[in-house]
């Protein structure tokens, strides 16, 4: 039996299950005391992260941050787990805390703990084991009293865990700069590898400049915008240092200040917001610099341009492949010069005798490129700004024909005045005019050929046709070309081609034998086929012009497509000549017999030009498909005396010449409407891209204006600062790009306004050019670009307008061809042959011409609302006109009228048939009216007045001037010496030139072309004269004008160049007047009538309606609310 344990055991025992409570308590203590702790964390390396972060990472605040946080952070660790660890409990105590936590303990465990204390000092023994005895007992029925803090220790666990968790997630989800700050401040080691996210960088940093210069100081933030950033300066080790405020540079990061006139050495550093740069100096010392600096300007030798000089600018702008030689003068004397190139190996400046060096540079990419002079033994100084290279590119000029650039019918006698007009940015070397008459080969005529550099040239030819031997039916076809220079690969622009057709001095009308029914109107759709060849020429020479903007496969599809056109065309000429062949009618007149000779003629120029269609030489197309042209032309004259010498007796003729008539229409009728919708649809096309060009002015005018305000800022800061034309050249590239796309328009649109809109553009980004120079005139030049984009814009105001006119003019068209078409019809009808076969063929083609007219107003309808929609916003009396006539086509149902009135064109009872008829001729005739209407009541308003004025007083001035530069160089008075800076125009008054009188022929040229810019002024003086606001000097100016037509003698072509300067400087006050009063005036309408048409069958309705309300009326209130 094994021995009871001792007194001693047992305490010891007892003891033991005390120690696991104790170890437990202080476990729970600490878990809670890191909870606490990593809470702590995370408010302490906020707190940190942010003062860091506010005070930009400065290093001071940095270092205090982390001592502030560490000490924070190892208070709270001693507070919240140091203490609690080392705080000490006594056994009682603890029996007490255990026996609380587990009541079944009772009181034995803390009897126990008392009665072993007091045994030591004479308690009985028996007691105390009874009593240690029981507690250990009550201890080991709670698993030894493990279970009083296991929940609290998990608890307190997870809390730890899930603290842990959001320190982590609290870190990962901070913004980069706050972390970067708490791993600054926590992770001291991590600062060698450190960026800051605030930097302040300044420039230039330590520099050597001359005495005397001003220098500019920079300064660029990163990572934040501040409110206001300070330069700090100290002149000498032993200054104070002085603040100044720093303005705002071209972005919101950079701030700028200039020091001026600086003539001892100077430190400077830049702070802001808790960031201080490094200190920085400027030596101040006798640097040389570029006192004066000349660009000569050699141009590709193809150009034919004498060099140009440029005396203090900087910037090279000029054409790839250009020479400039550049030469500068220093303001002291050097041992040598340097030319530095970006990218390219320094040039080494040539030395000249008279003290300045110089260099040639290759304009052949952009870049910048500065002077830089020897300064001591070993250094080499900046002594000039960096200038920019601008490569242009070079476009060829623009030319137009300014006079007589239209088709037009003329007699073989008549002289015609063909003006033509070019323009380049560079030089206008060439004008010329070349015409075929036929398919003859081109002949050109030298307009203007010259060595001397001219942008502008205006010049004339009187073409006298009475020398060319023509005949009705013959074909002149005449363009422009021009070209800057004379070299074979010079840049040359070509104008559209157009047409003079001879015609007869009269009209042969000539009355059959025997008289009866007379001959019936035809001729109207044969001149479709002319039309058509016209419009093929017109676009195989456009192929043949522009063919370097096709690729291989679009020029390939092109020519393919015109031979397919020009195929089409020569089947139907052939199918008339079948057609011709196989009717009796051929043999009656010698008219007929003449087309039998043309047509043929015609399908053989037509198979030539398929032929080198084919060949994919649209050039070589040219000539037969002029000549298809002639000969179809020539038929339609025959044509037109055939019909005429149809009247035969009893009518007979009348069915002959109605016979020869449809062997035209059946052939083209066919893609009549086809053909027009297809024209419809390419000028809306083209009418939308010129809209989206033009909605582009206004933010090119706004940003131009504010590039303006810019400039006067840095001017006001220093009038000697470079300008800085990067923006300017960003603003002239969008616009050089918006002039190709109008270009491009302009080729597709012919178009006064459209011209005129090319030429203010190309001004304009020429002014931008030139502010980009150094010479100080950078912000006088940019007012002029912004001046020439207003005018640009006023111009585009107005083009709503025009489109507007465009559009109605076009419908006005198109409804006087519906009625010529129905009257040619109801000529048809009464005309039916009496032959039951023959009246049902020829009723069926009538019946179809019918449908197609139907179709034809319908379009016509459509169109009309859409015209109206468009005018709603700017003209309402016009749209509401518009919109009336298209309402009128609805309610007098005029297409199903015209469709039901072919079904009864045959009817046994004519009354039906006819009254129809009489119903779409009056419908046909309001429809005209209303278009007349609406053309009128088309808002000329002030604004567009005074536009147009100013338009042709330009023009004017133009053409006069064009005028005395021709008449000066042939009579040799524009031979100026080389000191004159017009090149010769202008110096006529000097007598010590020789000169020579002028021919009679050139006298009379001369003479005419003046009395044709006087009836110009004529024109607009009735215009302006007419306005009670207008100038009052335009009476004198005009009798001025007349004088000198009528009384000058331009024999003396000195004196009349005299006047014609005088004449041309009153002018141009005149014309300043004109644009100052248009920038004044302020144009504005405002709708106030509505539209109160009802339609016809609603009227009666309507009018009861209100005969009710005023019977309803007399009775008292029971219509008061009718209203």
């Amino acid at each position: 039996m094994s021995a009871m344990p001792t007194i001693a055991a047992r305490k010891a025992e007892l003891a033991a299950i005390l120690l696991g409570v104790r170890r437990r308590w202080r476990l729970r203590r600490a878990l809670l005391g890191a909870v606490w702790f990593l809470g702590a964390c995370i408010v302490v390396g906020l707190i940190a992260a942010g003062v860091v972060d506010a005070w930009r990472f400065a290093p001071e605040v940095v270092t205090g941050a982390r001592i502030a946080s560490y000490l924070m952070l190892a208070l709270a660790l001693l507070f919240f787990i140091g203490l609690p660890l080392i705080a000490r409990v006594s056994d009682r105590r603890l029996a007490l805390y255990a026996e609380e936590r587990e009541p079944s303990l009772g009181m034995a465990l803390a009897s126990a703990t008392e009665i072993g204390e007091r045994a030591a000092i004479g308690d009985s023994p028996a007691l105390e084991r009874g009593l240690l005895e029981q507690a250990l007992a009550a201890c080991h029925a709670t698993d030894d009293a493990r279970r009083i803090e296991a929940p609290k220790l998990r608890r307190n666990a997870l809390l730890v865990a899930a603290t842990l968790a959001a320190v982590v997630l609290t870190v990962k989800l901070l913004p980069p700069n706050l972390r970067d700050a708490l791993e600054l401040v926590f992770l001291p080691g991590s600062g060698a590898a450190f960026e800051n996210p605030y930097r302040l960088t300044v420039e230039p940093g330590d520099i050597l400049v001359s005495k005397g210069s001003d220098q500019l100081i920079v300064a660029r933030t990163q990572g934040f915008e501040p409110q206001e950033v300070q330069l700090l300066t100290r002149f000498g080790e032993q200054g104070v240092w002085q603040r100044a405020p720093m303005v705002p540079g071209a972005d919101s990061s950079s701030f700028e200040i200039f020091l001026f006139d600086l003539a001892r050495g100077v430190d400077y550093q830049v702070t802001t917001e808790g960031l201080r740069s490094q200190t920085y100096h400027i030596e101040v010392a006798e640097l040389p610099r570029v006192e004066r600096i000349e660009l000569t300007y050699h141009y590709p030798p193809r150009l034919g341009l004498p060099p140009k000089t440029v005396v203090d600018e900087g910037d090279i702008s000029a054409l790839r492949g250009s020479r400039v030689a550049v030469t500068v003068r220093p303001d002291q004397k050097v041992a040598n010069a340097t030319l530095i190139r970006d990218g390219d190996e320094p040039i080494a400046m040539t030395g000249n005798p008279d003290g300045t060096w110089s260099a040639e540079l290759a304009v052949d990419e952009e870049g910048h490129y500065r002077i830089e002079l020897p300064y001591g033994r070993d250094i080499q100084v900046a002594a000039s700004p960096n200038y920019a290279i601008e490569v242009l590119a070079d476009r060829a000029p623009l030319v137009k024909i300014s006079r007589f650039g239209r088709d037009s019918q003329v007699t073989s006698v008549e002289e015609a005045l063909i003006e033509v007009t070019g323009h380049d940015d560079l030089n206008v070397a060439t004008l010329e005019l070349v015409y075929a008459v036929n398919d003859q080969p081109e002949k050109t005529v030298d307009l203007h050929r010259s060595e001397e550099a001219n942008s502008e040239v205006t010049a004339a030819h009187t073409l006298a046709l009475e020398d060319l031997g023509l005949s009705p039916g013959d074909l002149i076809a005449f363009y422009a070309r021009a070209a800057d220079s004379t070299a074979e690969d010079a840049l040359s622009t070509t104008t559209d081609i157009f047409f003079m057709e001879v015609r007869p001095f009269d009209r042969n009308f000539r009355r059959g034998q025997g008289g009866g029914g007379g001959g019936m109107q035809g001729g109207q759709q044969e001149r479709s086929l002319s039309a058509q060849q016209r419009e093929l020429v017109i676009a195989t020479f456009k192929v043949a012009r522009d063919r370097v903007s096709y690729d291989d496969a679009q020029f390939t599809e092109v020519t393919q497509t015109l031979e397919n056109a020009q195929a089409r065309i020569r089947d139907r000429v052939q199918a008339i000549i079948r057609r011709i062949g196989t009717r009796n009618v051929m043999q009656r007149s010698a008219g007929i017999q003449r087309m039998r000779e043309e047509l043929p003629q015609a399908v053989d120029a037509m198979k030539e030009t398929e032929q080198r269609l084919l060949e994919e030489s649209p050039a070589e197309a040219l000539p037969p498909a002029r000549k298809a042209l002639q000969h179809l032309q020539r038929a339609e004259a025959a044509f037109r005396d055939a019909q005429i010498a149809f009247g035969r007796s009893s009518g007979g003729g009348a069915r002959d010449a109605e016979d020869l008539a449809n062997l035209f229409r059946l052939e083209m009728d066919k893609l009549r409407n086809k053909y027009e919708s297809v024209q419809r649809g390419n000028w809306q096309q083209g009418s939308k891209q010129l809209d989206e060009t033009l909605d582009k002015l206004k933010e090119l005018a706004r940003r131009q204006q504010q590039e303006i305000e810019r400039l006067e800022r840095r001017a006001l800061l220093d009038p000697n600062a470079p300008s800085g034309g990067g923006s300017q050249r960003a603003l002239a590239e969008q616009l050089e790009e918006m002039v190709r796309r109008l270009e491009r328009l302009s080729r597709e649109q012919q178009s006064a306004e459209l011209r005129n809109l090319i030429r203010q553009a190309q001004a304009a980004a020429q002014a931008m050019r030139r502010a980009t120079d150094q010479n100080g005139n950078g912000i006088s030049d940019a007012r002029a670009a912004l001046d020439r984009l207003r005018n640009m814009q006023r111009l585009a105001d107005g083009q709503p307008s025009r489109k507007l006119r465009r559009g109605i003019d076009q419908a006005s068209r198109r409804a006087q061809r519906l009625a010529e078409e129905h009257a040619d019809i109801g000529r048809g009808v009464e005309a039916m042959a009496q032959e039951e076969e023959a009246r049902g063929k020829e009723k069926a083609r009538l019946q179809s011409r019918k449908l197609r007219m139907a179709e034809e107003v319908r379009d016509l309808e459509t169109d009309l609302r859409k015209l109206a929609k468009d005018a709603a916003a700017d003209e309402a009396r016009t749209a509401r006109t518009l919109r009336g006539t298209a309402d009128g086509i609805e309610r007098d149902d005029l297409p199903n009228t015209i469709e039901r009135s072919a079904a009864v064109m045959d009817a046994p009872s004519g009354e039906t048939s006819q009254r129809m008829e009489a119903e779409i001729g009056e419908s046909l005739a309001r429809i005209g009216q209303g278009l007349d209407e609406a053309a009128e009541s088309v808002d000329d308003g002030e604004e567009q007045k005074r536009t147009r004025n100013l338009a042709q007083m330009r023009a004017l001035v133009e053409g006069l001037e064009s005028l005395e530069r021709r008449m000066a160089q042939r009579s040799g008075l524009g031979q100026a010496g080389p000191g004159d800076p017009r090149g010769g125009w202008g110096a006529a008054d000097s007598q010590s030139w020789m000169h020579r009188n002028l021919d009679p022929q050139e006298i009379d040229a001369f003479r005419r072309d003046f009395a044709e810019r006087r009836a110009l002024f004529d024109r607009i003086a009735g215009v302006l004269t007419a306005d009670e606001h207008g100038p009052r000097d335009i009476g004198r100016l005009l009798g001025e004008m007349r004088e000198i037509e009528q009384n000058e003698s331009f024999e003396d072509p000195q004196r009349v160049l005299q006047r014609q300067r005088q004449l041309i400087a009153k002018l141009k006050e005149l014309e300043l007047a004109l644009k100052s009063e248009s920038d004044e005036a302020k144009a504005s309408a405002l709708p106030l009538t509505g539209d109160d048409a009802v339609p016809r069958k609603y009227r009666s309705q309507v009018e009861e309606y209100f005969r009710q309300l005023s019977r309803a009326g007399a009775t008292g209130p029971a219509v008061a609310g009718a209203d």
